[in-house]
């Protein structure tokens, strides 16, 4: 097995937000390929730079409580609640797998009760 990284998005906040990321991927149930890939979403921030970027917290086995530790499940969607502050902008969300598979497909979902993508948010 290898830890793919194979999505990634860049996110800068100038006021502080909790969203909710979630990593959904295919639904193999009643198909040949059945199991799901073990599947993770990773947050990592430069502490107010560029570089260098450090881990932060992981998603888990609860979406309210994500972890510092690497903790993989074998699910058909991962998600947790991530307060973003502008004094750590620049993030980076990212998916990794432990998989052979480098060509399953996700999806990366945000939600948000607070305005997104302006100049003010």
């Amino acid at each position: 097995m290898q830890n793919v990284f194979t999505t990634c998005l860049g996110i800068s906040v100038s006021t502080s937000v909790i969203l909710c990321l979630v990593l959904s991927q295919d639904d193999m149930r009643g198909t040949d390929k059945s199991e799901h890939i073990s599947i993770m979403i990773t947050v990592a921030h430069g502490c107010g730079a560029i570089t260098p970027m450090r881990v932060d917290l992981n998603s888990g086995f609860d979406t309210d409580r994500p972890s510092p530790e690497y903790i993989f499940f074998q699910i058909h969607e991962s998600s947790m609640f991530y307060e973003f502050v502008s004094e750590s902008s620049l993030y980076l969300v990212m998916q990794c797998s432990m998989s052979t598979y480098s060509t399953r497909l996700y999806v990366l979902g945000l939600c948000s009760l607070a305005e997104v993508g302006t100049p003010n948010s």
